[in-house]
């Protein structure tokens, strides 16, 4: 994911991850149960630290910086990744 999101503009990942939120909960029925709705909480988790980040301190108490989403968010996303079977 981090090379993913490192190739596109912030409104192509946010694309990205939402696509995938979407992905993930259409199959969930015909492909992957459990599975499948745990990799859409995945990508919904880092949708929602995307947009925390763009909101500023004004319009939110909760605020992650660049500097916070950065190499922390990545390292959590690369140790809670569900990779695809």
């Amino acid at each position: 994911i981090e090379a993913i999101a490192a190739q596109l503009s912030p409104d192509e990942y946010r694309g990205f991850l939402k696509g995938n939120v979407c992905k993930y909960l259409w199959r969930e029925k015909q492909k992957g149960g459990l599975q499948s709705l745990k990799k859409a909480e995945w990508y919904l988790d880092r949708l929602i630290a995307f947009e925390e980040a763009l909101v500023t301190p004004v319009e939110s108490p909760v605020r992650m910086d660049q500097e916070t989403i950065g190499t922390s968010f990545y390292e959590k996303a690369k140790q809670t990744a569900i990779p695809d079977a």
